[in-house]
Parts: structure tokens; C-alpha cells; sequence
């Protein structure tokens, strides 16, 4: 009887540690699929004001913002 309790404790305590690693590894997922979010966002936006820009037609300030950014990427 004594055994069948520790079988069984040990096998609650191995799948509440698989649970703890899904969790684990889905708030990574999280983190990098909200990364990934927040910088689509922003090449969004980047394209928006490129567009607006090409409307307009200054071709100059648009070139001169690429580079500010190629700036700050790199």
C-alpha cells in the first residue's frame, strides 16, 4: 500500500512538472510572438509614412528617414 503511494505521488509530481515546463514554454511564445507583433507594428507604420511620403512625392525626406533608421538598427 505504502508503495502504491509513493507510485502514485511520483507520478503527480512528474506530470505537474511537465505542466510547469508547458507553461514555461508557452509564456516564451508569448514573449517572442509579442515581440514579433509590436516590431510588425512598427514596419507598418514605417510603410504608412512611406506611402504618405510617395504621395507627396518627397522622395528626399524619405530617404533621409531610411537612412536615420538603417542608423538606429544597426
Amino acid at each position: 500500500m505504502i508503495d502504491e503511494a509513493a507510485i502514485t505521488a511520483a507520478c503527480k509530481v512528474v506530470v505537474a512538472e511537465n505542466k510547469i515546463h508547458d507553461a514555461k514554454v508557452a509564456v516564451e511564445e508569448l514573449e517572442n510572438t509579442t515581440k514579433l507583433a509590436e516590431e510588425t507594428d512598427l514596419l507598418l507604420e514605417l510603410a504608412k509614412d512611406i506611402h504618405e511620403q510617395c504621395k507627396n512625392r518627397d522622395l528626399r525626406i524619405i530617404f533621409l528617414f531610411i537612412r536615420k533608421q538603417a542608423k538606429i538598427i544597426i
